[in-house]
């Protein structure tokens, strides 16, 4: 900003170029069924479940006819350039930075709200079995399996008009599971080994519409790409103690996640990414969570942590440790 006399000087202003609203409509619906029967001689606890969910956003981003409008009640009192010929911008502070005064700050009434922008909406059916078999009095075996059926679509309006200006959809089915064993080494001690598998579709943040590189989706000559969705697979090995008469639960666990086509953002707003992304996170966790008397309890974990890309579209990425993670944590 600039004073009256054309002085350069750094102040605060208000920003009405990030104002936005939405409206969320979400349904949820959970189903589960037990059954615990005999199967060749072993005892088997089967768990059923059906998800119902309908998640539907509309919104609107702050651009010159979006988000909210805001109208300047007062003069302005600064300039946005040196060679302006009066005051044209709206600072908090002056040249000395003491802040203006309140008849001489601008009033801004937000308020009108501007035209939708855009509607995304997920519709998911998922079905899942899981099981859990006792093989001997220390054994025990448990697998199960998910799969989700879900129908994206994506539709941009131009906010002025509100008429719509494209229409993207697409639908997948995912399936992922997990399995393990447990094995009792006391009645306080048990040791463990699991495996499983997630994974999230493009196009699942509605925040970010078509710019595939934050997480919308990945639109390539003008349709929804439908590119494959991000596969993570984890392994973990541990023992969990649980003592003070079943008060108090201890776990050391080493794990190990691999993610597979993960989105990378080679251009955020046209061709997208078809994500050519992998990594490898590895390490050891600690975790106490109990009562360890009656009046006091614990809830504390610590991890030490490794992560490495290991799949990038750019080549100078392979073996780099992952953008903001931690490698040692505690809580």
């Amino acid at each position: 900003r600039y004073s009256p006399s054309g002085v350069a000087y750094a102040t605060g202003a208000i920003d009405a170029g990030h104002t936005g609203w939405q409206k969320v409509r979400y349904f949820a619906h959970q189903s589960n069924l037990r059954w615990d029967t005999q199967i060749a001689g072993l005892k088997n606890e089967w768990v059923f479940g059906l998800e119902l969910t309908d998640h539907k956003v509309g919104s609107a981003a702050g651009s010159a006819q979006a988000g909210y409008a805001f109208t300047n009640l007062n003069a302005a009192n600064c300039k946005s350039s040196a060679t302006a010929t009066a005051n044209n911008a709206y600072c908090l502070t002056d040249v000395n930075g003491v802040a203006f005064d309140a008849p001489n700050l601008t009033g801004r009434v937000y308020g009108v709200r501007g035209g939708k922008v855009q509607d995304w909406q997920v519709k998911t059916v998922a079905l899942s079995v899981m099981d859990t078999v006792d093989l001997t009095d220390r054994l025990s075996a448990f697998a199960g399996l998910r799969a989700d059926h879900f129908s994206l679509s994506l539709d941009r309006y131009t906010a002025a008009t509100g008429a719509l200006s494209a229409a993207y959809a697409y639908k997948d089915t995912l399936v992922n599971g997990h399995l393990g064993l447990t094995y009792k080494l006391s009645p306080e001690w048990m040791a463990y080994a699991s495996a499983s598998t997630a994974q999230d579709i493009n196009g699942g943040e509605p925040d970010s519409g078509t710019s595939s590189g934050y997480g919308g989706a990945v639109i390539y000559q003008g349709s929804i790409a439908a590119a494959k969705p991000e596969t993570s697979r984890n392994v973990e090995l541990g023992l969990k103690w649980n003592g003070m008469e079943g008060k108090l639960l201890g776990t050391l666990a080493a794990f190990r996640t691999r993610k597979s086509d993960v989105m990378e953002g080679a251009n955020y707003d046209t061709v997208g990414t078809f994500n050519s992304g992998g990594n490898e996170v590895k390490g050891v966790e600690l975790s106490l969570t109990g009562a360890v008397t009656d009046a006091f309890t614990v809830q504390a974990g610590a991890s030490w942590m490794k992560s490495r890309v290991t799949a990038s579209a750019n080549a100078a990425n392979l073996g780099l440790p992952m953008a903001n993670f931690a490698k040692r944590s505690f809580s």
